[in-house]
Order: structure tokens, then C-alpha cells, then sequence
């Protein structure tokens, strides 16, 4: 289970990161002379390129336009165990990205399901918002 929780997390943080990145390719961008500079020889002699992630809005397309089946087991199960902030924290991350992924999907259910347990981490985590 931690392995899983982890894989997750490192997809948030890859995403996460990628939010500010464009939507096309940076060697599109690039004219010939700059792609050469931008494509870089390590010691070995092979050569690099660097390419953006793909932003939080691309990711379910990339997933529907591959055409892989939705997967509920592969979702983080939902518990209501108490954790520390830091696990909370770190759950509420995998959580969110298993709400995106359930909607994409247009699974309802599992969205919502994923969506009221964010709502009570984030409650307990004190980031929640209430109303009067």
C-alpha cells in the first residue's frame, strides 16, 4: 500500500509541476537552430531532449484517446482512519488525483465518493470553508 500511495503521489507531483507548461511541444516552438541548442550530448556522447509534461486537462484526454479501460482497483481504497497531517496530506493528494481520474471516466459514484472523503481531509487539515 505505501508503494501505491507513493506512485500516486509522484504522479500528483509530476502533474502538479507540469501545470505551468504549454500545451504543444517545446521543439515546435523552436526554430532549428534553437532545437540543436536545446537538444543537449551528455558525457556518453548521446544526446537529450527535453519535452513538457502533460498539463491536468490533457492527461484524461490522453487516457480516452488510448483507450485504456477505467481500473477502480487501481485506486487508492478509501479509509477513515486517523493519520497524522502529513499522511493526511499526502492521502488528500492521492485522493484528488483518484477523484480526477473517476471523472474522467464519468464514473459518478466514484467520484463522489472520492470528493466527500477530499472534503473530510481537508475539514480535519483545517482547509476546509464554512459556510455561516
Amino acid at each position: 500500500m505505501i508503494k501505491h500511495l507513493l506512485g500516486i503521489s509522484m504522479i500528483f507531483l509530476l502533474l502538479l509541476t507540469g501545470c505551468g507548461g504549454t500545451s504543444t511541444p517545446v521543439e515546435k516552438n523552436l526554430s532549428d537552430s534553437e532545437q540543436e541548442e536545446a537538444a543537449t550530448s551528455d558525457d556518453s556522447g548521446k544526446t537529450t531532449r527535453m519535452f513538457t509534461l502533460p498539463t491536468p486537462m490533457q492527461t484524461p484526454a490522453l487516457l480516452r484517446n488510448a483507450r485504456i479501460p477505467y481500473a477502480p482497483d487501481m485506486m487508492l481504497p478509501i479509509t477513515n482512519q486517523k493519520l497524522t497531517f502529513f499522511k493526511s496530506s499526502i492521502v488528500l493528494g492521492a485522493y484528488l488525483m483518484d477523484l480526477g481520474y473517476a471523472s474522467s471516466y464519468n464514473h459518478q459514484q466514484g467520484s463522489l465518493d472520492y470528493f466527500a472523503a477530499c472534503q473530510d481531509i481537508t475539514n480535519e487539515l483545517g482547509l476546509g470553508i464554512t459556510m455561516p
